[in-house]
C-alpha cells in the first residue's frame, strides 16, 4: 500500500474542492471578542453565544469538509476494510467545543490521510464518516428540537478493529483531531 496520499488520484472535482479549501483563512482569535463587544455596544446582540456559535460553525464546517474528503478518499482506498468484527470494534467519536481550532485545510487533510494510512498499513481495519452540523433532539415527551445551540458538537466518528482497549487508545491518541483541540470519546461495541 502507498504510504502517502497521491493527489493525482483525485478527480478534477475533488482537486478543485481542495484548491478552494486552501484559500480558507481563519480570522485572528482576537477578532471574535472585538466584534462581540462592538455589537453589544451597538445593542445588536444580547448574548455572546450567538457569535461564538457562528465562528465555531465556520471552523467546524472547514474541519468537517476536510474529514469528509479524507473519509471519502481513504474509504475508496480501503473498501475491503469495511467488514469490521463487532467483537473487536471500538468507536472513536469526535467532539469539538470552543477550544477546537482547525489548522490549514490541506495540511489537516494530509494529517488525517497519513493517520488513516498508517492504521491500514498496520493491517488494522478502520472506517468512519463525518456527521452533519445540524442535529435534531428527540425527547420522550414527543418534543422535537431542531438546531439547538450547543457548546459542543459531535463532528464525526471512526470505527476501528483493535485487539485491545490499549491498542484502540493508542490509535485514538494519534488522531489529528486531538492536536487541534478536539476530544475523542472511545467506546467499545457491546456484543450480546
Amino acid at each position: 500500500m502507498k504510504s502517502k496520499m497521491n493527489h493525482e488520484e483525485l478527480t478534477p472535482e475533488e482537486r478543485a474542492a481542495f484548491d478552494e479549501l486552501s484559500n480558507f483563512k481563519l480570522p485572528p482569535a482576537s477578532l471574535e471578542a472585538r466584534v462581540i463587544n462592538e455589537l453589544k455596544n451597538q445593542g445588536l446582540i444580547e448574548k455572546q453565544k450567538t457569535m461564538n456559535i457562528y465562528l465555531k460553525w465556520t471552523a467546524s464546517v472547514a474541519a468537517s469538509v476536510l474529514i469528509f474528503f479524507a473519509g471519502s478518499y481513504w474509504g475508496k482506498q480501503s473498501i475491503e476494510n469495511s467488514d469490521i468484527d463487532p467483537n473487536l470494534a471500538y468507536m472513536l467519536i469526535l467532539h469539538e467545543d470552543e477550544s477546537f481550532r482547525p489548522g490549514d485545510p490541506m495540511a489537516m487533510f494530509e494529517e488525517y490521510g497519513n493517520w488513516m494510512q498508517d492504521i491500514i498499513d498496520r493491517g488494522i481495519k478502520i472506517t468512519g464518516h463525518e456527521l452533519d452540523n445540524e442535529a435534531v433532539m428527540v425527547k420522550a415527551s414527543s418534543e422535537t428540537h431542531f438546531g439547538e445551540e450547543a457548546t459542543e458538537r459531535t463532528s464525526g466518528y471512526f470505527i476501528v478493529e483493535a485487539e485491545s482497549r490499549e491498542e484502540a487508545l493508542e490509535i485514538a491518541r494519534k488522531n489529528p483531531h486531538v492536536k487541534y483541540g478536539g476530544t475523542i470519546e472511545l467506546k467499545p461495541y457491546v456484543v450480546r
